[in-house]
């Protein structure tokens, strides 16, 4: 999509609007010597008297606002209807006055690159040139907001006032970003109160925003204090124009709820924004069906979630970009992060108007990441800030991801309010597409720890692919997945590969410690031919034979395991000790033992008294405790 802008130009859809006032707008006229007739013949323009209230009234004192402003307030009178702003540039200066689009109004240009604003000296103060208030729609204009991208100065395009509702921003064009934000919502809080009005029921959609700043960054649209936003169907890319990348395409900032971010192309193809999106105390959002193309390696965040946002849902993303060995397109498909307490003016924390989720104040909850193809992370998961994450609940659930290092990798104390944490029916297939020897970077894929104070409360991982990663600088063998402070885990149904070059043992596949309430079935080892169970081993006899151990069963109140003894042989006169693959709590016993062997068991393994003779040995043992 690189040559997007020759072969995806959105054109303004007609509307009947027969009927309706309606008026026109020049961008010529007598008073610019760019026609021979007032105003080109339109209703409005150039030519048009300062504060006139009718067409065909001529200055001087002559309009600071190209007669935008007049036409307008002409159109608002009857109730309100269309004002079309004719193909021409509408110069805004240093004394262009914005443009009050009243309710009932519709701003409407002839298409993108017909119509133009244009920022006339980027070294002075400019006006943004529309300030929207509520029911008015502002459709087919390209915006141009810098001066030759000088980025001393430029204004927002478009300014949403507060309190407004049903506004609609579509078939435009935003270019030469410079400094501020192209739509901006404006705010009714502080830091120490909730809003006095919300923005609601805003789209934005079909649209093209080149986020190409020049100075200080800021996102291409910033959403402040709304409450029903829909931004969809829109482009947003980055490329070898732009110097210095926005903090993000989009930011769902404070006091913000039910947004919905959906159906749009984010492309970046030079410098690249700290993240591709920002949710930031938002409540009840959604960031669906979206389409995320790098073509570089500057390793942006695809989403930031950061303070005391709760119910969100990202699902059905495509996210891709370059990725090979010891290549990856973004530093992390999902970054948290948070405030270290419950502090602060959000509508998700202590004194925030939303009771529903006062019991988790100021931390991200209620997160729900489903149904997403990732292609090319360094880490899947991250965290930024300071504090500790409090999830009352967490899904990730039917994900598709090709990651260069590690899913979830030293995060502690993420759920302090006996919480649930689910991983499920997810597949990593970075070795598939690269291979096995360059992913996992020597790190566990999965890492969930508590500490000895606050435990992890219901974990659920099940139906999960991990697959072989190495140790890059090292042999030592490391855990593919590693749990640990748990209380009510479940670890099931899942496929893991070793991890470490050293990939022998059941120590290369699974860790767990200080884990209570637990089941752990049916996983499996993938990188051994054929395929065995995660909780098996194999020994070989001392002098002979060998050594089959599955454990078939962990659970907190009931453990078993089988071993299967074939040519069994010790002609020496040392006793061998074979360890479980998980140790044991309390009670370990001999149920069942047709070897003929002499075998004790203990928590941790089971020893075989040596028979010191040339004698083979099969049989069954069944260890079964707690």
């Amino acid at each position: 999509m690189s040559d997007i802008l020759h072969t995806y130009v959105p054109r303004v859809k007609d509307r009947d609007i027969q009927g309706k006032p309606y008026v026109t707008v020049s961008a010529k006229g007598i008073s610019n010597g760019l026609s021979d007739t007032y105003n080109d013949g339109a209703d409005f323009g150039p030519d048009t008297m300062l504060n006139a209230t009718s067409p065909n009234q001529y200055g001087p004192p002559y309009t600071n606002t190209w007669g935008i402003q007049e036409a307008v307030n002409y159109v608002a009178t009857l109730g309100g209807g269309t004002v079309i702003l004719k193909a021409g540039t509408y110069t805004w200066g240093s004394v262009t006055q914005h443009v009050a689009v009243q309710p009932g109004v519709t701003i409407k240009g002839e298409g993108i690159d017909a119509t133009i604003i244009q920022i006339e000296n980027s070294t002075v103060q400019t006006s943004v040139p529309f300030w929207l208030y509520s029911n008015t729609r502002v459709t087919g204009i390209s915006f141009i907001m810098a001066y030759n991208n000088n980025p001393n100065y430029t204004p927002s395009s478009i300014l949403i006032m507060n309190p407004s509702s049903h506004i609609e921003i579509d078939h435009c064009s935003f270019d030469q970003q410079a400094v501020a934000w192209y739509i901006q919502f404006s705010a009714t809080f502080n830091t120490s109160s909730p809003p006095t009005g919300y923005i609601t029921d805003v789209r934005i959609h079909d649209n093209i925003f080149h986020a190409n700043v020049q100075g200080t960054t800021d996102e291409c649209i910033t959403v402040n204090n709304a409450d029903g936003v829909e931004i969809y169907d829109n482009y947003f890319y980055t490329d070898n124009t732009t110097s210095n990348a926005s903090s993000a395409f989009f930011d769902i900032y404070d006091y913000s709820r039910n947004v919905s971010v959906h159906d749009n192309y984010f492309e970046v193809n030079g410098p690249s924004p700290g993240q591709i999106a920002i949710f930031q105390d938002a409540l009840n959002c959604e960031f669906v069906n979206n389409v995320i193309y790098n073509a570089t390696q500057n390793s942006p965040v695809v989403l930031g979630i950061y303070t005391a946002t709760q119910y969100l849902k990202v699902a059905n993303n495509i996210v891709y970009g370059p990725f090979g060995a010891g290549i990856s397109s973004f530093s992390y498909f999902i970054q948290f992060g948070l405030l270290s307490s419950a502090s602060g003016a959000v509508q998700n924390g202590a004194g925030g108007p939303d009771g529903n989720v006062s019991q988790n104040a100021g931390f991200n909850d209620y997160i729900t990441i489903e149904n997403n193809v990732v292609i090319g992370p360094y880490l899947l998961f991250g965290y930024a800030f300071s504090g500790y994450q409090n999830f009352t609940f967490l899904k990730v659930e039917g994900n598709v991801f090709a990651t260069l290092n590690a899913w979830w990798y030293n995060f502690d104390n993420l759920s302090r309010n006996n919480g649930t944490i689910i991983f499920r029916n997810n597949m990593e297939i970075g070795d598939l597409l690269i291979g096995a020897t360059y992913v996992g970077g020597g790190h566990p894929w999965l890492i969930l720890s508590g500490t000895s104070s606050y435990t992890i409360e219901n974990a659920i991982i099940e139906g999960n692919r991990f697959p072989y990663a190495t140790a890059f600088a090292s042999s030592t063998a490391l855990n593919n997945v590693a749990l640990q402070y748990i209380t009510n885990l479940i670890f099931r149904d899942n496929l893991l590969g070793g991890c470490g070059q050293n990939s022998v043992g059941i120590t290369n596949y699974l860790s767990i410690s200080n884990v209570s309430q637990a089941v752990i079935e049916d996983n499996w080892a993938i990188d051994k031919s054929p395929n065995v169970p995660v909780l098996s081993t194999s020994v070989a006899g001392t002098t002979a034979g060998t050594v089959y151990m599955e454990e078939i069963n962990y659970r907190t109140n009931y453990k078993k395991v089988i071993l299967n003894l074939s040519g069994y042989e010790n002609d020496t006169t040392t006793n061998q000790t074979i360890s479980f693959p998980l140790p044991f709590n309390t009670v370990a016993a001999i149920a069942l033992n047709t070897t003929g062997l002499t075998i004790s068991a203990s928590t941790s393994g089971i020893t075989i008294t040596s028979p010191n003779s040339t004698a083979t040995y099969s049989g069954i043992i069944i260890v079964e405790g707690y």
